[in-house]
């Protein structure tokens, strides 16, 4: 675990928008065949977005985060519609007649000592056609 003083969120954060992690970004968008993607950092109160394709660069509360499932874990997620997960229950992202959000693979963001301090995620609203199917995931499944 990264001791107190030295924790690297804040660094991470300020490189919201940075070229780079943007291209990052768009790679992973591009590889799952999501309608958007991004790079989150959360801390004890905020999901901080710091790459976005199709996703805005913004605060978030943590509490109504997806991504906070996987850095709580430190697990990989994958799922064709996030809505039928109980885990995500708590969520308005999974709220709502339909929901809104369909695919949702998130990875987690590890430090070099293995604290996990965000994800990178790639998404599909319900509203934006077809749903995933297991082909699409198996795209984005880590080669082992």
């Amino acid at each position: 675990m990264t001791p107190p003083d030295s924790d690297p969120r804040p660094a991470l954060i300020d490189r919201a928008g940075d070229p780079a992690l943007e291209a990052i970004t768009r790679l992973a968008g591009y590889i799952s065949g999501g309608s958007g993607a991004g790079l989150h950092i959360l801390d004890e109160k905020t999901q901080h977005r710091i790459a976005g394709l199709n996703a805005p660069c913004a605060p978030h509360p943590r509490e109504d985060s997806l991504c906070r499932v996987v850095v709580d874990s430190g697990e990989r997620v994958a799922t064709a519609d996030a809505s039928q997960e109980e885990v995500f229950d708590y969520s308005s992202f999974t709220q709502g007649d339909p929901p809104p959000l369909r695919m949702y693979v998130a990875t987690p963001l590890r430090m070099s000592d293995g604290e996990v301090v965000g994800t990178n995620f790639e998404r599909k609203y319900r509203r934006e056609g077809r749903p995933f199917h297991a082909v699409t995931l198996r795209r984005v499944e880590p080669s082992r």
